[in-house]
């Protein structure tokens, strides 16, 4: 919606080479997420130190996210070793049922579905394998909103802060 039609606010979006060009970005939110590359803890064949090693094996992504950019920017192709899905929920299955290599995933998207799955699957070992990227939370706006809409926007987010009713991230 927000690449197609006019004031569409995006928050959060995390704001990357890949993306300046597509929105009118307002201002950082909050403080920058890592992702990762994730394993099962018993994969101790996986090793992962360069970008260019992780191009061996199958990496879980949801369409269009992020990390499918990022990886498809870098040389990665699907069906090869990009295994492309809609949600994080069956990064998780088929990482776990060993369909996927690696998963792909920000730190607090990966925590939040480990706390949902982890009463199902106890016995269940993810760990960090590889950082990719670290970028910070924006708000935007699509591109075909007005500049008076994003500047108001900007300013009462600027007044929060003043007052002190949200923190200022940078």
């Amino acid at each position: 919606m927000a690449l197609e039609q006019k004031n569409v606010l995006i928050y959060t979006i995390v704001r990357m080479p890949e993306r300046e060009n597509l929105f009118k970005w307002v201002c950082a939110i909050a403080e920058p997420d890592s992702t990762y590359l994730y394993r099962l803890s018993e994969r101790k064949d996986i090793a992962v130190n360069t970008l260019e090693d992780a191009k061996k094996y199958r990496i879980g992504v949801i369409r269009e996210s992020m990390y499918h950019q990022f990886l498809a920017k870098n040389g990665f192709r699907e069906n090869v070793n990009l295994q492309i899905v809609p949600s994080m929920e069956q990064n998780y299955y088929k990482l776990v049922k060993k369909r996927i290599d690696l998963w792909a995933e920000g730190e607090k998207n990966f925590q939040d579905e480990m706390i949902r799955q982890s009463s199902d699957n106890p016995n269940i070992h993810i760990e960090k394998t590889f950082l990719l990227f670290s970028y910070p939370y924006y708000m935007a706006f699509s591109t075909k909103t007005s500049n008076e809409i994003v500047e108001k926007v900007g300013a009462a987010f600027d007044q929060l802060v003043k007052e002190g009713m949200i923190k200022k991230n940078e």
